[in-house]
């Protein structure tokens, strides 16, 4: 692994599947180009969400400005982190309902995100997501809900529709 990769030190059992047993063994991650990292359990994420339905956390935050190395190691390196955490929500929340990339024709109208992993919960979807608008502004990976205050997109039809389309009059897509 490089200097920009992400280090996770992790229980047997973390990555292959978390539960609740399992997902308070998780200890660290280092990667140099993050400002903000929230080591929270995911018991305690998913509490808080619960509890504040407008909350968004930010689980994650690169630097902005950076290189296009860095800026693909650091989206690597966030990626790799989202994987993780879906999977430690999942052994919570069960099954995502939903999960995929923006350019999927299924994605919600009031997401934003490059991915998002959703989990139908008794107060509304719960959503987990790695996002940016773009390669000059932080990369994040946060946690929310439908009623959070900031991460979902409020204006009805999807942003990501007419890039979408555009993609497959490409052939792209």
């Amino acid at each position: 692994m490089n200097l920009h990769a992400i280090v996770l030190v992790c229980a047997i059992g973390v990555v292959a599947g978390c539960s609740k047993q399992t997902s308070n063994h998780y200890k660290t991650l280092s990667l140099s180009h993050i400002d903000v990292v929230d080591k929270s359990s995911p018991e305690e994420l998913i509490a808080k969400i619960v509890n504040d339905r407008t909350s968004h956390i930010d689980l994650a935050i690169s630097k902005g400005g950076l290189s296009v190395s860095a800026w693909e190691d650091s989206y690597e390196g966030l990626e790799e982190l989202y994987q993780m955490r879906a999977q430690e929500f999942a052994g919570i929340l069960g099954e995502p309902s939903w999960q995929g990339p923006w350019t999927s024709d299924d994605y919600p109208d009031w997401a934003l995100g490059e991915e998002i992993t959703i989990w139908e919960h008794a107060g509304g979807p719960i959503y987990l997501r790695i996002f940016h608008e773009d390669q000059e502004l932080p990369i994040i990976v946060a946690l929310g809900t439908k009623d959070s205050t900031n991460g979902f997109n409020a204006e009805g039809e999807s942003p990501y529709k007419a890039n979408r389309e555009f993609l497959k009059s490409q052939g792209e897509l």
